[in-house]
């Protein structure tokens, strides 16, 4: 199984779509993702992800979407198959989110896909697996 650790640095930004300032300050916000498993369900896959707060400060909320079977991997504003909000999380706190797919070849996992956070990185929130 691949797993790639995804992390998101935060800094103090504005939200293009909302025009507000996003949280007041962030020290050291780090936010980590991975697919843990899909497992084959009645009618289809189970996608089961971690996403877990490895900084100091608590993260603000933001989407976590669900791409099947891109032919390269997805970009600022893309539609998703499926999203789920991701809740703000308190220093080493974690929560574990899943979604039935139907069958596929890939699943790609991308948090802050409406890149709510401004970040040091924006490429390095996704995961991703074969079916």
């Amino acid at each position: 199984m691949q797993t790639n650790r995804v992390s998101l640095a935060i800094l103090v930004a504005v939200c293009p779509m909302l025009g507000a300032p996003i949280i007041p300050s962030c020290v050291d916000c780090d936010v980590t993702v991975l697919i843990d498993e899909i497992k084959l369900e009645t009618l289809g896959w189970r996608v089961v992800m971690i996403v877990e707060n490895t900084g100091l400060s608590t993260t603000p909320g933001c989407w976590t979407d669900v791409y099947l079977d891109r032919t390269s991997p997805p970009g600022p504003g893309d539609l998703s198959e499926y999203y789920i909000w991701t809740p703000a999380l308190s220093p080493s706190e974690a929560v574990t989110l899943e979604v039935d797919v139907p069958a596929g070849l890939w699943v790609d996992v991308k948090v802050d896909s409406t890149e709510r956070i401004d970040e040091v990185s924006e490429t390095n929130n996704l995961d991703f697996m074969g079916i």
